[in-house]
């Protein structure tokens, strides 16, 4: 009668341990949708995609920045909380669309594409 127990504790454990996502419940849906539509497609990666959220301590805005590592681009797309391109982000010039942006260290990675 233990193992009428235990067997299924075992598989409930296992099944809780395997749903963990590797990115945080805090992101918009349609960034949520994104990142599961990517890793159905991810085979390993020689140009892995990496999404960083980006705060605007100026106007406290969330942003999306999603860099191709490895492309020797220092560019990517950049999006608003609604999932709107903002513009191309450039890590050294900015972006024109953002008429004052101060990154200063508040940033944290979404999800690395593998």
């Amino acid at each position: 009668m233990k193992f009428g127990v235990f067997i299924p504790m075992i598989l409930l454990i296992g099944f809780m341990i395997g749903c963990k996502k590797d990115y945080p419940d805090d992101i918009p849906d349609w960034l949520r949708k994104d990142i599961k539509e990517r890793k159905k497609e991810e085979n390993g990666c020689s140009l892995c995609m990496t999404i960083y959220e980006l705060e605007d301590t100026v106007s406290a805005e969330l942003f999306y920045f999603y860099y191709l590592s490895g492309s020797g681009d220092d560019d990517g797309p950049l999006h608003d909380f609604e999932g709107n391109q903002v513009c191309i982000y450039d890590l050294y010039t900015g972006c024109a669309a953002i008429e004052f942006a101060d990154w200063n260290g508040n940033w944290r990675i979404i999800w690395t594409e593998e």
